[in-house]
């Protein structure tokens, strides 16, 4: 009768290994799909303020905008801008209230590490923002994304509505560079940014 044979040190350190490797492969897929399910969630999000914002107009002629000291997120030439973590934009802010008969709650990112409305553009934070022409006329939404979404900037040319000089975007004007060569106004947001926006 012959002699059993384990498994050598060779062999179980080759498993060991292959496990490993994936277990890694699994990991960076989860990751991804993860911050894939996270932009998802800002489109809708997004959509479901921009009804809200549209219903607000039909009510009032006019999209939500503050004169009032303090209350702006930044100001700069003709537009106000508000970002989700703006006191304006929680639960029972200024922007909050004039949208509760349309939306329940204001979107907070899922990441929940937004800095400021600046950082949306610099890539330093996450969160949403409101940027609106101080006249009412017309506003901006827009997010970040995590991935290389589709819908990113840089491959949709998104115009912007209601912009101003201090980031980066005049009305009319691009909101971040292009991916690839085309007949942009040159923005200093880059395309790396991954943004999203969407206007009335």
């Amino acid at each position: 009768m012959g002699k059993k044979r384990g498994f050598t040190l060779v062999e179980l350190l080759v498993v060991i290994s292959i496990f490993g490797l994936l277990s890694s492969v699994v990991l960076s897929a989860l990751t991804t799909a993860r911050a894939k399910a996270r932009d998802t969630q800002r489109i809708q999000a997004l959509g479901e303020m921009r009804k809200a914002l549209l219903l607000y107009y039909d009510a009032n002629g006019r999209y939500p905008v503050s004169s009032i000291s303090g209350e702006y997120g930044t100001t700069g030439g003709s537009a106000s801008s508000y970002w989700s973590t703006h006191s304006v934009w929680q639960t029972g802010g200024w922007l909050a209230n004039q949208l509760a008969p349309y939306i329940s709650q204001l979107p907070a990112d899922p990441t929940n590490n937004a800095v400021s409305y600046n950082g949306i553009y610099q890539g330093t934070s996450y969160g949403y923002g409101y940027r609106v022409l101080l006249n009412g006329s017309d506003y901006d939404l827009i997010v970040r994304f995590e991935t290389s979404n589709p819908l990113r900037c840089g491959v949709k040319n998104y115009i912007s509505h209601a912009g101003s000089n201090n980031l980066g975007s005049n009305i009319g004007a691009s909101w971040c560079n292009p991916e690839t060569a085309g007949a942009w106004p040159a923005s200093p947001i880059g395309a790396t940014q991954f943004l999203y926006s969407i206007s009335p």
